[in-house]
């Protein structure tokens, strides 16, 4: 026996076969392992399955006591990393990588603290996103990648070097993490993601919100003017709800870009923006570019009232293609004004209040192939006008439409169209979270000859009653799904002058009649910020 005994001279050998075992190794806090252990006086083998919040991993963790090198700590983890198991790594990328994602990890550190990390992902079942941008994929669309990651001490993330590929998809970038794991820049030189995506981009997040920077040759804008039911998303898969992306914060965009493509082939091009706001609110706003046969404009007055929004475009048809998918609509030169109550920073001002309101003027235009205006026209025996559709259209020389919005339910009020061959009239209001329209007005037929009278002091508000309106007029309504809603008119109306039509046109809807303000009617939970 000797009587000083150094701890390293005593041979130890264990192998042991251990149940419910848990080990907590910086942030990575393993539990409920069957694993089995192999250690003696140089090394520490462990092998089994154990839990990562609600994943389930198999690891293989060997730690070398007598080496001299600055690696002692060697982990391979393979398993389906969770949204659950991400949070418990503080990985920092909430809401924009969610979704199951099969790993095969090969970490490195030194006694215990991890220092890298190589990591190698099937992101295919998962769905990756850019807030604001609408860039990304969705679950279901095919995906791999590859991730270098670098340690602080206490495993926190540092940074990440990111590369992702898959049929159509090609992205590298770098991630940059502050000391408590949280995303501060994220800088990706390239992104290709099918045909209409091929930019750099970097986003910044501080204090003072989220900074966006876009160069490149196009961007895919084709969400932009969709509301939180269709379904098309940034993937096309065609069968998910796509991602709420409105900042939850301060944000700034500057985008400079060769083209932003828009639906159906349209595209603004050169694109350059620089859109400022919180939530989803802008306080500042500069838009330039080309689209259709025109240019295209837009900025955003300041004042102790409020902000003003102001847009014109050139090629109305082109605009309302692009952000609407609607092409019936050809030429025209487009004005759009809106008053935005307040600042942005401002809380919101009540439920009574509206969130915008304006009003939207369209010169010169045509009207084409459209199926709704053939069917109104036909249903009011206004069968020649509607004829015409399928020719050259009917030519509109205005149409002003005064507009307020609550919810993203858009208030119609006293909008008209007035042509040589057809004039018109609406009130009601288009629902856009639950796709409803309810919108109720007259027709007018040969217009220029039939509003001649509405201009006799007296008389013509008899005749007439409503500006917009002729001597003779077939009332109509048109509600439900707004892709097809159903058609009413009554033909007894063109017999009664103007003063009496109100009679037959019924009870004009309101906004507080739509299905989105219905009571008891939840917005769905948007996301916690990262």
């Amino acid at each position: 026996m000797l009587q000083d005994l150094a701890v390293d001279a005593v041979g130890i050998s264990v192998k042991a076969q251990v149940n419910d075992f848990a080990v907590t190794l910086g942030r990575l806090k393993l539990t409920n392992g069957a694993v089995n252990f192999d250690i003696d006086n140089s090394r520490l083998h462990q092998a089994g399955t154990v839990n990562l919040a609600d994943a389930r991993l198999t690891i293989d963790w060997l730690e070398d006591f007598k080496t001299a090198q600055p690696v002692t700590t060697r982990i391979n983890a393979k398993g389906t990393i969770t949204d659950a198991a991400r949070q418990s790594l503080n990985i920092g990328l909430q809401n924009i990588l969610t979704g199951p994602v099969p790993v095969n990890a090969d970490m490195q550190g030194k006694r215990g603290q991890l220092t890298t990390a190589e990591v190698t992902m099937d992101l295919t079942s998962s769905a990756l996103a850019i807030p604001i941008l609408h860039l990304g994929k969705q679950a279901g669309q095919a995906a791999a990648g590859r991730v270098t990651v670098n340690f602080l001490p206490g495993d926190t993330i540092k940074d990440e070097i990111i590369r992702v590929t898959g049929p159509n998809l090609s992205a590298n970038g770098t991630a940059t993490f502050d000391r408590s794991g949280s995303l501060s820049v994220m800088n990706f030189t390239s992104v290709k993601m099918g045909a209409l995506n091929d930019l750099s981009f970097t986003l910044t997040r501080s204090a003072a919100g989220d900074d966006y920077v876009l160069r490149g040759r196009s961007l895919d804008g084709s969400m932009i003017g969709r509301n939180v039911g269709d379904t098309n998303g940034t993937g096309g898969s065609g069968n998910q709800r796509p991602r709420d992306d409105t900042p939850t914060g301060p944000f700034h965009i500057d985008a400079k870009l060769d083209r932003l493509a828009m639906r159906d082939g349209v595209s603004i091009a050169p694109f350059n923006l620089d859109l400022a706001g919180v939530g989803n609110k802008p306080s500042a706003l500069t838009l330039s570019g080309g689209i259709g046969k025109g240019s295209i404009s837009g900025n955003i007055e300041t004042s102790l009232t409020g902000r003003k929004l102001a847009i014109e475009a050139g090629d109305a048809g082109a605009l309302i293609q692009g952000l609407f998918d609607f092409q019936s609509i050809k030429g025209g030169k487009l004005k759009l004004s809106a008053n935005l109550p307040g600042r942005a920073v401002d809380p919101d001002l009540g439920l009574a209040a509206p969130d915008y309101q304006g009003v939207l003027d369209i010169d010169d235009f045509q009207v084409v192939n459209q199926p709704f205006l053939a069917r109104l026209f036909s249903a009011g025996s206004l069968t020649g006008i509607g004829d015409l559709m399928g020719g050259d259209g009917i030519s509109v020389e205005n149409m002003n439409v005064p507009f307020s919005s609550k919810n993203n339910v858009i208030s119609v009020h006293d909008a008209r169209a007035r042509g040589r061959a057809v004039g018109a009239t609406a009130d009601g209001y288009i629902d856009r979270p639950k796709s409803q329209v309810a919108l109720k007005g007259s027709l007018v037929p040969a217009y220029g000859l039939n509003s001649v009278l509405g201009n006799i002091p007296l008389l013509g508000d008899v005749l007439v009653s409503k500006k917009g309106e002729g001597v003779f007029g077939v009332t109509y309504s048109a509600t439900g799904n707004a892709e097809q809603p159903k058609i009413d008119v009554n033909p007894l109306s063109v017999l009664t002058p103007g003063i009496l039509r109100r009679i037959f046109e019924g009870h004009i809807p309101t906004a507080a009649n739509a299905p989105s303000n219905a009571p008891g009617a939840q917005a769905e939970p948007r996301p916690a910020p990262n």
